[in-house]
């Protein structure tokens, strides 16, 4: 099994308390480098487990101790070596611009199907974000890789935990973000050929529409899209120096913003692993149809105590539709965790929602909202 961690920040100090939580994280960004680095996971009698990290930090060394915790945190035990940059020029590989990762699906596995879980999402982006992110691929003429309709479902990627279930599956989990934030992590099984992608619920993740300092989601599911479809990045920084064409690919080894469509070295990578037969014409785009959106739940709280559940996520999106409420309250198992109305973000533990948990809720009053 392969595995690919997509993308990863560390966190900064903290920066003047007058800085709005947008206004911070978009400060720590720009004062930070984006960057590579690959691991390798070994364990007895398994195959190796290859990790492609891109990390946003302040030093290689920075870099490094991010990705060495998150392969820790998700494979406890593993033996963590580093991987040598492969040299191009895999099979399927039309130049030194792009190359094979790990393996291609096979025609009979055309088009490609992704299930969709939108638990958990940060405010802005839904279904129609993940659709917007594969459909690039699709409007590719000369190839003859497709991804099928989106499809929505309650099931959670687990390829990173071993479980197979025969969907690749892009959904969203809190990974936490203490000392570093793995912003997504995308899994290859190759026997089964079985893909997830993993997105970070937490909001120190900072996952967003590219707008008030937070990271393009759709840009990086773009990016992501290409690693499923089989695509490694388009320059790896240990073989050469990237070329200006290289260096604008969404398959460009570094994070750089938003970028939304793709660039020439994607549409000849992705023609040359999946080429339209010799004779036959071009392939007509192949829309990503629209998946209805959910409809929304109304959740009502008294005056006093509440034992209730709140739909997984950022908190604080919530909170500003149940104004009535003064604080929450939730038992990890190890501790309470609260938010309480009124006091600084810093102050408040509790920022995430956890699907199907039960909170303690008080309210000053009685209220109903309309939520996701």
């Amino acid at each position: 099994m392969r595995w690919m961690y997509g993308f990863a920040t560390v966190a900064l100090a903290l920066l003047a308390s007058a800085l709005g939580v947008r206004e911070q994280a978009a400060a720590v960004r720009a004062a930070e480098t984006v960057r590579t680095l690959d691991l390798r996971l070994e364990r007895p009698g398994e195959p190796a487990v290859e990790l492609h990290f891109l990390v946003s930090a302040p030093s290689d060394a920075a870099a490094r101790d991010a990705a060495l915790r998150a392969a820790r945190e998700l494979a406890p035990g593993a033996t963590i070596a580093p991987l040598v940059g492969e040299a191009s020029g895999a099979p399927g590989a039309a130049t030194a611009a792009f190359a094979l990762w790990p393996w291609k699906w096979e025609d009979a596995e055309l088009p490609v199907r992704v299930a969709y879980n939108p638990e958990g999402a940060p405010s802005g982006v839904t279904a129609a974000t993940v659709e917007a992110a594969l459909a690039p691929w699709n409007a590719v003429v000369t190839t003859r890789f497709r991804f099928a309709a989106l499809e929505l479902t309650n099931a959670r990627p687990g390829i990173h935990l071993g479980v197979a279930d025969g969907t690749n599956t892009i959904g969203w989990l809190d990974l936490g973000c203490a000392e570093g934030c793995v912003l997504g992590v995308t899994s290859k099984l190759p026997d089964a050929h079985e893909v997830d992608i993993v997105m970070n619920a937490d909001p120190g993740a900072n996952l967003g529409t590219g707008a008030a300092g937070t990271l393009d989601t759709q840009s990086i599911l773009l990016h992501e899209a290409g690693h499923l479809a089989g695509l490694e990045h388009s320059c790896q920084p240990l073989i050469g120096v990237c070329s200006p064409l290289e260096s604008e690919a969404v398959m460009y080894w570094r994070y750089a913003g938003i970028k939304r469509t793709l660039a020439a070295d994607d549409v000849a990578g992705i023609s040359a692993l999946y080429p339209v037969p010799a004779g036959q014409v071009p392939l007509a785009p192949a829309p990503i149809t629209p998946l209805p959106a959910p409809a929304p739940v109304a959740l009502s709280l008294t005056a006093g105590w509440n034992l209730v559940v709140l739909p997984s996520g950022p908190l604080q999106p919530v909170m500003e539709k149940l104004t009535c409420v003064r604080a929450v309250y939730f038992h990890n198992g190890f501790g309470w965790t609260a938010w309480v109305r009124g006091t600084p973000a810093t102050l408040n533990t509790l920022a995430t929602i956890d699907a199907g948990a039960a909170y303690w809720v008080w309210s000053n009053a009685a209220c109903t909202a309309s939520l996701p």
